[in-house]
């Protein structure tokens, strides 16, 4: 007569724990009560110094992928879509101990790349660049 009972046992055993995963799984973090640490670095403002804008005006009919060159390495800053305006950011410490920057637009679908000439920008100053159609006329402004 018991030949039912493991099998009752197991399967109830199965769905408390499933229950138990299920609950943890919906409860809520606590809040943090002390002021919260700044944003992510291109979000915001950074843990060390703000950050520096970029202001980047599409002419161009493609998506383009905009990045920053710094120290050799490459750090995408974001998508600007095509015929469109927008506005980038990256942590002000980049910019620190006058090293040259360099912007470089990736146009999606297309294999070439084109960089900005170098630069130095310091923190307070805005960047303004210009992507036209043809991409070797794109221009550069630090305000």
């Amino acid at each position: 007569m018991r030949s039912g009972f493991p099998c009752r046992v197991l399967r109830g055993c199965s769905l408390a724990a499933f229950l138990c995963v299920t609950a943890a799984g919906c409860a809520r973090h606590p809040r943090a009560t002390a002021q919260a640490p700044a944003q992510t670095a291109y979000g915001g403002e950074s843990a060390v110094g703000g950050v520096i804008t970029v202001s980047v005006e599409n002419h161009n009919w493609s998506d383009v992928v905009v990045s920053l060159v710094r120290n050799g390495h490459t750090h995408r800053l974001g998508t600007v879509t095509g015929a469109s305006n927008a506005v980038l950011r990256f942590p002000a410490y980049y910019g620190e101990a006058s090293a040259p920057l360099q912007l470089m637009a990736h146009p999606i679908g297309d294999p070439t790349v084109f960089r900005s000439e170098r630069f130095v920008v310091m923190p307070g100053q805005q960047v303004t660049w210009t992507l036209e159609n043809r991409l070797v006329r794109s221009s550069l402004a630090i305000y």
